[in-house]
């Protein structure tokens, strides 16, 4: 099944049938645990002419995700019947597939007219529904031109920081740190769809952003960063990062 879930379309071929992923050129994924500069990539992002990136959706996606995931589990076990008709179990799921990611696209992201790339940022990825993996063999295989940004961070700078510092320590910062490995590896297993981000590294050289505008084919945009960056205190426990 996985052989034919990746082949995916072009945003041209979906558009007369679902029309909400055939209207970008492409998508693209936030990834992040909150602090950790995801809000700030997601403002570059949004500062470029025809990107839109939403803010968090309560990882409502990883909920559709799921529903998919059973019914490729149960389409996996009807193919193994007599005379089962493999072409259009698979066919079928990967309908299904396509019809659940359109709603997603259409009601959530809803991106506006003349939008080139649309997406969003999620932070809910501590004790997610779904594996990481797995969301993104999802979000590939459905939206059209998806592509990954991974945000990261020093655990123990996230674990003094905002809402995470009323969170004990010692858990946290392994458990960032393990998410944060989680997502090193998706980014390796996806090398020509994926972007990391170090948030220390962009605020000490914001030239280090670069790959995201590579990655998306925008044209590099200091004056964008440098505004971005310029007024970062990795130091304020306060921060919106």
């Amino acid at each position: 099944m996985m052989n034919e879930l990746n082949k995916i379309p072009q945003p041209s071929e979906v558009a007369p049938l679902f029309p909400a992923l055939g209207a970008p050129e492409g998508f693209v994924f936030v990834f992040g645990v909150g602090l950790a500069g995801d809000l700030l990539v997601q403002r570059l992002l949004n500062s470029q002419s025809g990107v839109c990136i939403r803010g968090e959706n309560g990882d409502v996606l990883s909920k559709i995700m799921g529903a998919w995931f059973d019914a490729e589990a149960r389409t996996h076990k009807a193919m193994t019947a007599p005379n089962a008709d493999v072409a259009g179990l698979m066919r079928e799921v990967g309908t299904l597939g396509r019809r659940l990611a359109e709603a997603f696209a259409k009601a959530v992201l809803a991106p506006p007219v003349g939008a080139r790339l649309s997406g969003f940022r999620e932070v809910r990825y501590l004790e997610p529904d779904v594996s990481i993996a797995d969301q993104l063999r999802f979000l590939y295989a459905f939206f059209p031109g998806a592509r990954f940004v991974f945000c990261l961070r020093d655990p123990e700078a996230i674990a003094r920081t905002g809402w995470w510092r009323k969170v004990p320590r010692e858990e946290l910062v392994q458990q960032l740190s393990d998410v944060q490995d989680g997502f090193r590896k998706s980014a390796a297993d996806w090398p020509s769809r994926s972007c990391v981000l170090q948030l220390e590294d962009i605020v000490q050289e914001p030239e280090k952003i670069r790959p995201l505008f590579t990655l998306l084919d925008l044209p590099f945009d200091s004056d964008a960063v440098d505004r971005l960056v310029r007024h970062v205190d990795l130091n304020d426990p306060e921060a919106e990062l």
